[in-house]
C-alpha cells in the first residue's frame, strides 16, 4: 500500500512541471491583441521558423499560480483542432492554469503584431 502511495505521489510531483500542450503539430498561430495601442489587432503565423519559435517558449513553461489580464489571445491550430492561450508578458494561461515562461512571450509578440509578420 505504501509503495502505491509512493508511485502516486512521485507521479503526480513529476506531472506537475508537464507542458502546457503537446506542440507536434502547429500549422498555424493566430494572435489576436488585447491592448487598444497595437496597430493590428489579429496576426496569422504559417512561417514554420516562426511557429517553432513561439511553441519552444510555451515548452518550457512551469506552473505558476498567479493571475493576470492577458495582452494577447494566441490561438494554436491543429489540424483537428485549436487551442487558445492568453499571455501577458512572460505568464501564459491555458485553460485555467497558469504557466511562467522562460522567456517574455509578451515582447516577443509585442514584435510581431506591430510588423504584421
Amino acid at each position: 500500500m505504501k509503495a502505491i502511495a509512493l508511485i502516486t505521489f512521485i507521479t503526480l510531483l513529476s506531472g506537475c512541471q508537464s507542458n502546457t500542450i503537446k506542440m507536434d503539430g502547429v500549422e498555424s498561430i493566430r494572435i489576436v491583441s488585447n491592448q487598444t495601442e497595437q496597430p493590428q489587432d489579429t496576426v496569422v503565423i504559417t512561417a514554420i521558423d516562426q511557429i517553432k519559435e513561439i511553441t519552444s517558449r510555451l515548452e518550457k513553461a512551469k506552473k505558476e499560480p498567479v493571475k493576470f489580464l492577458a495582452d494577447y489571445k494566441v490561438e494554436l491550430n491543429f489540424k483537428d483542432s485549436t487551442v487558445i492561450l492568453l499571455v501577458r508578458n512572460d505568464l501564459l494561461n491555458n485553460q485555467g492554469i497558469t504557466y511562467k515562461l522562460k522567456k517574455n512571450l509578451g515582447k516577443r509578440l509585442d514584435v510581431i503584431t506591430k510588423v504584421g509578420h
